[in-house]
């Protein structure tokens, strides 16, 4: 890398800045995909992501309309990261701290809640099937205990007759 292709490239961003200034997280980029700046130097696309990772540039790559674009502005001394820079490396961090996926354990409880789904579904008939035996169960019962307390009451006039 000279440091010619790196001051063509600040002009380039500086003169975007200019012209079309977009602002984000704070601060004011320039907003073109990669391979803009590219055709502009001719150069290649690989080229221009390298110079990006300069510490001369603050980088940020997103979708602007479906495109994907790149945000680019020279650093200044002090700067800080970008609330979006600062959300990324979180992520990364986190996403770095989980285990790692395993498609066969996936599979497997996604078969398990699949099978757990399944007997829920059969435990809820078997449930309503208990409940209606329960109500047929309770008026049998009723009607015994109606019968029994006739007899009884049929006994205690006997025995009164008696």
């Amino acid at each position: 890398m000279t440091d010619t292709n790196v001051e063509r490239l600040a002009a380039l961003v500086c003169d975007q800045i200019a012209t079309a200034p977009v602002e984000r997280d704070g601060y004011v980029w320039a907003a073109r995909p990669l391979a803009w700046y590219a055709s502009e130097l001719k150069v290649s696309t690989k080229k221009v992501a390298q110079w990006t990772k300069s510490p001369e540039f603050d980088r940020l790559d997103i979708l602007i309309d479906g495109k994907k674009t790149s945000l680019l502005r020279l650093k200044k001394p002090g700067d800080l990261m970008t609330a979006t820079h600062c959300q990324r490396v979180l992520k990364k961090m986190f996403l770095e701290a989980l285990p790692p996926f395993n498609e066969k354990k996936a599979k497997f409880h996604e078969e398990s809640l699949t099978a757990l789904e399944g007997n829920l579904a059969l435990f809820e008939k078997e449930k309503a099937l208990y409940e209606k035996l329960d109500q047929g169960n309770k008026k049998a019962l009723k009607a015994k205990t109606l019968e029994i307390e006739c007899t009884q009451n049929e006994i205690k006039r006997q025995s009164k007759k008696l």
